[in-house]
């Protein structure tokens, strides 16, 4: 349960998100000690199981997934941003970390399957409770930037709504227990309502694939369709009103918090009464679930629930149609079919991995690869992910990526088949991360990542036999490779955290006091990550004292740094004149080609 609950601090801390933009956010901060505390549970696992081997598909996802972080790490040596490389290895050793604590602690544990769905149900009530907490009492709850989207306190409506959906594979596993039926229904009920609220689709795709995992695997299908359906009747009141409530969804921006008290009062209210009546309800809608129960388990019904879901999706089309809302705003966002640029963006990924199909580009390099492949330049649509996690593992880390995370896959459908249908509870938190994985970035989040990958391990886990003399032999040296890899680790997530605290204290007194700026962002410069993000903050400071050439010679460094960064171009064409600055614009153009030439260029240590 403290792994557990260190994951919901996590999660509530902006998910562990660190993209590496200045100023730095809690994040970095959350990513950094999560990445050394989730380092030292999964060693205490690791030598609390010393007596136990790990079985063939413990073993196979293990060695995966490290491997997947060794390629990672190595492609900082030519990536174009080797400082994003870095962060972006340490997204994936916090997953690996959760995976080898899950191996270790399911070993040693009766149904660890079960057990894991549960407590990952329960520790995510506070971030679920968080989030509409910002809405009810958004004057205290809400973030500044609040949207019509929910997506406190995450930050990422998308992320938010797939922590929701992993509440569901828990939550039925209380169903089966009578006395704890109610509370199952209350937590799927909140689960729900946020999914909702949140308007994600890949959310909503993701919480249906969940519920036919869990329906098709998991044990008393009565109990769970009285549970599902009692959370779904407590959720509809709070969530028609969250959908369709003026001052809950006005288009791009809520307004201010003051104006927002009484809608706010009026959903704590009906999210009081929606408790009630999931806490209620299980018992009426128990006869007709045992009915439906029963009808399901006919050959036929198959056939039947496929066709009823072509009909709900072509109704789900006309509605979407009819109601032509704003696509920002709740029920309309969610009907919409609006691709959002993803196929754009699955394009660019796909030109990248051409360029370099076998090794890929380096880990965290498409943001520079959609700036090279892009055709319009517009500012807003901006990404670090192409939104599709294939694509992601090949423009990044190309085919070895790719077939490491095809390996980690393998093993986990190894294991299931080893495991049976016991993994149920367990293969539904990795199925909703794999669903949303095709549209979205659940792999940049730590939030979302750790669940699923610590689910996979105990999935892999469960096939483990009993050691021998052997298997202790062999399991004194898996304690000493993982307590190395776990030091390793820990170092690497503190170095990056103590570099990025340095470059933003630097951008944090840029406006005030230039002069002391370009001090400390000198001083961070050399700092492990070799980031140039401090020289970018150098150049801008020396320009505003009037320092022409230590401008030059700040803006020199970060194109010297990264030479196929085009920030680090366009800030030395912003300081420079003449030659220099011709040859800048000439590279910068080369590296951003859809720039737009009406653009005054500038140092952008954000970016």
């Amino acid at each position: 349960m403290l792994a557990l609950a260190g994951w919901a601090v996590l999660s509530m801390t902006d998910g562990a998100v660190d993209l590496g933009r200045l100023p730095v956010g809690a994040g970095a901060t959350a990513l950094a000690w999560g990445l050394v505390g989730a380092s030292a549970l999964a060693v205490a696992a690791g030598a609390h199981s010393r007596a136990s081997g790990w079985c063939g598909p413990g073993r196979l996802c293990i060695g995966a997934i490290s491997a997947l972080v060794g390629w990672s790490a190595l492609s900082i040596m030519w990536a174009p941003a080797p400082d994003h490389a870095w962060l972006a290895t340490n997204r994936v050793a916090i997953g690996l970390a959760a995976l080898v604590l899950a191996v270790g602690l399911a070993i040693a544990t009766r149904d660890p399957a079960r057990r894991f769905a549960i407590g990952v149900a329960v520790a995510a009530v506070p971030v679920l409770a968080w989030a509409l907490g910002s809405r009810v009492v958004p004057e205290l709850l809400a973030p500044i930037d609040d949207a019509p989207r929910l997506a406190a306190p995450i930050g990422h409506a998308n992320t938010l709504a797939l922590i929701a959906v992993f509440v569901v594979p828990g939550a039925l596993c209380l169903a089966a227990q009578r006395r704890r039926q109610p509370i199952g229904a209350i937590i799927l009920m909140l689960g729900l309502l946020v999914v909702a609220m949140s308007g994600s689709r890949s959310g909503i795709l993701a919480l249906g694939a969940t519920i036919a995992v869990a329906l098709w695997l998991q044990a008393d299908r009565p109990a769970m369709l009285a549970t599902l359906g009692a959370a779904a009747l407590g959720a509809a009141p709070g969530a028609l009103y969250a959908l369709w409530a003026d001052p809950l969804t006005t288009a791009y921006a809520l307004g201010d918090p003051a104006d927002r008290q009484s809608a706010g009062l009026v959903l704590g209210a009906l999210v009081v009464l929606g408790a009630a009546l999931a806490w209620s309800a299980g018992e009426v809608l128990g006869p007709a679930a045992r009915r439906l129960g029963r009808w399901l388990d006919r050959p036929a019904a198959g056939r039947i629930v496929l066709g009823a879901t072509g009909v709900a999706l072509l109704a789900a089309i006309a509605l979407s149609v009819v109601l032509g809302r704003n696509a920002e705003a709740g029920a309309g966002r969610a009907l919409s079919l609006d691709a959002n640029n993803r196929t754009a963006w699955w394009g660019q990924a796909w030109r990248g991995f051409l360029d370099a199909p076998i090794i890929g580009n380096g880990a965290g390099s498409f943001p520079l690869t959609h700036i090279a492949e892009r055709t319009t330049a517009v500012e807003n649509l901006q990404v670090r992910q192409p939104h599709q996690l294939g694509l992601e593992l090949l423009t990044e880390l190309g085919l070895v990526g790719l077939l490491l995370g095809v390996v980690a896959l393998v093993a986990v459908a190894w294991g299931v088949r080893r495991a049976g249908r016991v993994a149920g509870p367990a293969l539904g938190l990795v199925v909703a991360f794999l669903v949303q994985a095709q549209l979205d970035i659940p792999w940049t989040s730590p939030a979302a990542t750790i669940p699923a990958l610590g689910a996979a391990g105990v999935i892999v886990a469960m096939g483990a036999r009993a050691g021998g003399v052997a298997a202790r032999a062999w399991s004194l040296t898996r304690v000493g490779v993982t307590t190395a890899v776990a030091v390793a680790a820990s170092l690497s997530g503190v170095i990056v955290w103590s570099a990025e605290r340095r470059a933003g204290n630097a951008f944090g007194v840029l406006s005030t006091d230039p002069a002391r700026a370009a001090d400390l962002a000198r001083s961070a410069a050399d700092d492990p990550p070799r980031a140039i993000g401090p020289f970018l903050v150098e150049a801008r400071a020396r320009r505003e004292l009037g320092d022409q050439a230590g401008a030059i010679q700040a803006a020199r460094r970060s194109a010297d740094r990264q030479p196929d960064n085009p920030f680090a171009w366009e800030c030395l064409a912003a300081v420079t004149t003449g030659a220099q600055r011709t040859e800048a614009l000439l590279r910068w153009s080369k590296l951003d080609p859809v720039r737009n030439p009406a653009a005054s260029p500038a140092c952008q240590p954000g970016w």
